[in-house]
């Protein structure tokens, strides 16, 4: 659900990024990650919070920037002093730069800086899989059985970085400060990023100011983006679903637009 609010729900994960609506299958969901405060990417928390809690799931885990804690319990709290409801049971982690989160779900879930109007970050989660060490490369299978049976941890944990999400940014968030987290969303399996001003209509500045993302300043970066597949969202409900697909056919590289995805979900 992409039209006048964010909402992108990764089963697998059981995850969803950015709560501007709670549609039903974001209640089965247990944590959400949210980019930024606000209200089209974080009003329908109180819902989520209120549904997991009504159907006996294990309590909602919310990850918000840092300094976002405190105004997100606030809105919770006051969505169930409205309706009369007891205390509710839910959770409140600031993600900061550098650290790392597993999720209940098992991925591994860490951030980067993203430019908007307010504080915001995206996200990546990574899977985790078990690789031989670099120094047993090339050794026989007997030789690695035998390193095992006398207890030697013959494997390291790699984190690969499946699936990335954006939120709200401009493509200032390419510009940042060396940012590994950053590097690994540009190689993820897939990219969720926004894609609000598509003409001239809006300026490439204007668009900056509005702190969000031009088509024009996408295709400028289109190296960066080594990923398998670049899901689009965010749209300006200016543009018509046709408007939007002529605009990506017309101004992308082929090999960029090879890889992209627009979500028109709810665009007419």
């Amino acid at each position: 659900m992409v039209t006048q609010e964010t909402s992108i729900i990764f089963p697998r994960g059981k995850v969803t990024f950015d709560i501007g609506r709670c549609p039903q299958r974001a209640c089965f969901q247990q944590t959400v990650l949210l980019s930024h405060a606000h209200l089209d990417h974080v009003g329908g928390l109180p819902f989520h919070v209120c549904t997991r809690e009504m159907l006996s799931l294990p309590a909602s885990r919310v990850v918000v920037p840092q300094g976002f804690a405190a105004g997100v319990r606030k809105l919770v709290d006051a969505a169930r002093e409205l309706q009369g409801s007891p205390p509710l049971d839910y959770q409140v982690l600031e993600l900061q730069l550098g650290e790392d989160h597993v999720l209940p779900s098992g991925y591994l879930c860490r951030c980067f800086p993203t430019t908007h109007t307010i504080t915001s970050q995206g996200y990546v989660l990574y899977s985790q899989r078990r690789k031989l060490k670099a120094e047993l490369q090339g050794k026989s299978q007997e030789e690695i059985r035998q390193l095992r049976l006398a207890g030697q941890d013959v494997t390291d944990t790699v984190a690969v970085p499946e699936i990335a999400f954006t939120g709200d940014t401009t493509a200032g968030f390419l510009d940042g400060p060396g940012c590994a987290t950053l590097e690994d969303a540009l190689k993820a399996r897939v990219l969720i990023m926004e894609m609000t001003f598509l003409c001239d209509d809006v300026t490439v500045d204007e668009a900056r100011d509005k702190g969000h993302m031009h088509i024009a300043d996408f295709v400028a970066n289109a190296h960066r983006f080594q990923n398998e597949a670049i899901v689009l969202i965010h749209f300006s409900p200016r543009y018509k679903r046709t408007d939007i697909i002529t605009t990506l056919n017309t101004m992308l590289p082929p090999s960029l637009m090879a890889k992209c995805v627009p979500l028109l979900n709810g665009i007419e």
